[in-house]
């Protein structure tokens, strides 16, 4: 499933944006959510879980755990 947005940016982001998705041979929108999904920390659970071999209660408290660490990381910047 999936749901339209509409949202507004710089020219220069939408020129990156477009340029990118011309680069990849496919569409602005698949960068946009590709970039969010990479931002936002989306799958992040599933990756860690595979990759340390966690139950999913302990993948969440990690994701967590770097999560909170990345904030204060921008934040101190």
């Amino acid at each position: 499933m999936s749901q339209k947005i509409t949202i507004e940016v710089s020219d220069d982001i939408a020129a990156g944006a477009e340029a990118e998705a011309e680069r990849r041979g496919t569409d602005v929108a698949a960068v946009v959510e590709r970039a969010l999904v990479r931002d936002l920390g989306f799958r992040a659970v599933e990756r860690i879980q595979e990759r340390f071999d966690l139950d999913e209660e302990a993948a969440m408290e990690l994701a967590y755990e770097e999560l909170r660490a990345s904030r204060k990381e921008r934040r101190s910047a």
